[in-house]
């Protein structure tokens, strides 16, 4: 094996490792540490790419998504500039989307200058088998800490759902390795490392990965009867007909497995809707939600990544749980980029499966297990993604693109031939690069300086003292909605025992309920302040618009109450305990985790 091959395995495993298992995980995007590491090993990884190229004198070539994510750029920036009061939101989405257009590039490049896709899957099959003791040790600790009925393993994903996207394409790759082990003992383990994997699919509980990983399974079954000559049913009954009695009964019995195991999924996934946290609505009200949005407007979207903050205008937020998807790809896209969304998304899949036809054609019968499972793991991610959105984990997203880029990869790629393509595209591309990391970085800095004083406060640091550190960081980023919300709580807080704090804090908030205006815990918040600062009517207002916004939240309405004179006692706190969600999974940043002012209980202005 050569040293250059070497190389290929050892670089790609460490990377598809580390980005699969924390870099690029929730656990390592909202981690300023975890960040700059991942930034730094991305700028490893492209300069070494470079140097290699360069070295070898790679040729650039075309990809079938050349045109097509150019015109997916625009549809993005349209989006932006027609929704500009959530542009901040919109161009976080757009540096990741924008870094896994170089990613896809990169490995295009490398796989048309002859760098082996088949190293690269196998460096995702590795990665399953690192997961899977860490999901069994979840599932031991959870027996031995005295749980009871079926555990829902997260693995290093921090979610059931998200590792269940993980296992849609770990098992078609383990079973691409197990049709191809050599060798008695090889096809022990790798069936071992099979039946884990479905296993944990199993485990996660998660209905959109089961029905992803069936459509996975089934097309890696159709691809076992085409090697064989067998598709049509006359064919299959033939060579059945031809296998000896043990083998005819050994077959019978796969083949009624898979259908009673078919039948118990449709029946588990039916009555799984009748679990309570579960229920059908919860996927048939955001998606109503989503068309809704769309419905609003139809050219060019709500904006990018802007779906979670449109939500509270329809979702009631508490008690229910905020989420920055409707659990339907299709639908975030019409949601967030209107039809020319839908168009080029459409489109791209549609080049993406073109690639792969004409490659499967062109590829000998005897090669085609690396495309078979890699197209079988990008349809059930498809199919995942009709009830769930993964994706919106840099981790999963990125293995989307390295699955199509395998996928669209040619046996005879074609150079790029004009020469402003030949000296524009490296141009773009190394620009592109050093603009993402520029920006990387100068946001991990910030996240750091905005952790670490929010860990002050956390071991009991003062809270006008965080404020007043946060303005700095809000000072270099002004419209991220994370650091105003903590920034107000915080002053609003110390407002509590220092009333010179108290116009700072309504301030903030008015900024606040400027920038998300469809949260209701800020609106509480701000009418509590205002109602400790002797403005009735402000309160009450406020008050009331809470009440609109989370009709069921029960808080919000004795607030309301209270300050208008129909009740008593002013109301008692009880935090949510989905709280922490619209930090995490709305704006992508840490935030402590008690949310509303002690000043809602508070009797007299």
């Amino acid at each position: 094996m050569s040293l250059q091959r070497v190389g290929e395995i050892v670089v790609s495993f460490v990377l598809v490792s580390y980005l699969l298992l924390l870099g690029a995980t929730w656990n390592g995007v909202l981690s300023p540490n975890f960040q700059r590491m991942t930034l730094l090993l991305l700028a490893g990884a492209g300069a070494l790419w470079w140097v290699v190229r360069r070295r070898r004198r790679w040729v650039w070539h075309r990809t079938p998504l050349d045109g097509l994510l150019l015109l997916w750029a625009g549809v993005c920036v349209l989006s932006i500039a027609a929704n500009p009061e959530t542009w901040r939101r919109s161009a976080e989405a757009l540096w990741y989307f924008l870094l896994y257009m170089l990613v896809w590039y990169a490995l295009m490049d490398a796989f048309a200058n002859g760098a082996k896709p088949r190293i690269w899957l196998n460096a995702v099959t590795l990665t399953g088998l690192v997961q899977l003791p860490i999901v069994g040790l979840q599932v031991f600790n959870f027996y031995a800490q005295g749980g009871t009925g079926l555990p829902r393993p997260v693995g290093l994903a921090g979610n059931p759902n998200l590792l269940g996207a993980y296992y849609v394409v770990f098992l078609p790759l383990a079973l691409m390795a197990w049709f191809e082990a050599r060798g008695r003992l090889a096809r022990w383990v790798v069936g071992a490392y099979v039946l884990l994997s479905a296993l944990v699919l199993v485990a996660t509980f998660s209905r959109g990965a089961w029905l992803g990983g069936a459509a996975a399974v089934v097309l890696i079954g159709w691809f076992v009867l085409s090697q064989q000559g067998t598709q049509s049913p006359r064919a299959v009954w033939q060579a059945w007909l031809r296998l000896s009695k043990p083998r005819r009964w050994l077959s019978g019995m796969v083949v009624g497995s898979f259908a009673v195991g078919a039948v118990l999924l449709l029946v588990t996934i039916a009555a799984s809707f009748n679990v309570s946290g579960r229920g059908a609505e919860l996927r048939i009200l955001p998606w109503q939600y989503a068309w809704e949005l769309f419905i609003r407007q139809p050219l060019t979207g709500a904006g990018l990544f802007t779906y979670g903050y449109h939500l509270g205008s329809f979702w009631s937020i508490p008690p229910e749980q905020p989420h920055s998807h409707p659990h339907n790809l299709p639908l975030l896209i019409a949601a967030e980029l209107g039809v020319g969304g839908v168009v080029v998304s459409l489109l791209m899949a549609a080049a993406v499966g073109r690639a792969a036809q004409q490659q499967w054609q062109k590829t000998p019968p005897a090669q085609r297990w690396p495309l078979a499972a890699s197209a079988a793991a990008l349809v059930g991610m498809g199919v995942h993604h009709l009830m769930d959105t993964p994706m919106m984990m840099p981790s999963v997203a990125l293995l989307v693109v390295m699955l199509a880029a395998v996928v669209s990869t040619s046996a005879q790629p074609i150079p790029m031939a004009a020469r402003w393509r030949q000296i524009g595209h490296p141009i773009g591309i190394a620009g592109l690069g050093a603009g993402l990391l520029a920006v990387g970085f100068w946001q991990s800095g910030l996240i750091a300086q905005y952790t670490a004083i929010l860990g002050e406060v956390v071991q009991g640091g003062s809270s006008a003292r965080a404020a007043a550190q946060l303005e700095q960081v809000i000072a270099q980023d002004p419209f991220n909605a994370a650091y105003r919300r903590q920034h107000a709580y915080l002053l609003g807080l110390a407002a509590a025992q220092d009333e010179a704090l108290l116009a700072p804090a309504i301030e903030a908030y008015i900024t606040l309920n400027q920038l998300e205006p469809f949260y209701a815990a800020d609106f509480v918040n701000h009418a509590a302040l205002r109602w400790q600062a002797g403005e009735v009517p402000q309160a009450i207002a406020l008050a009331e618009r809470a009440a609109d916004l989370a009709p069921e939240w029960a808080l919000a309405h004795e607030q309301a109450a209270f300050y208008r004179g129909e009740r008593g006692q002013p109301p008692t706190v009880i935090e949510s305990p989905y709280a922490p969600n619209t930090a995490y999974f709305q704006l992508l940043r840490y935030i402590i985790v008690t949310e509303l002012l002690p000043q809602i209980e508070r009797a007299a202005p």
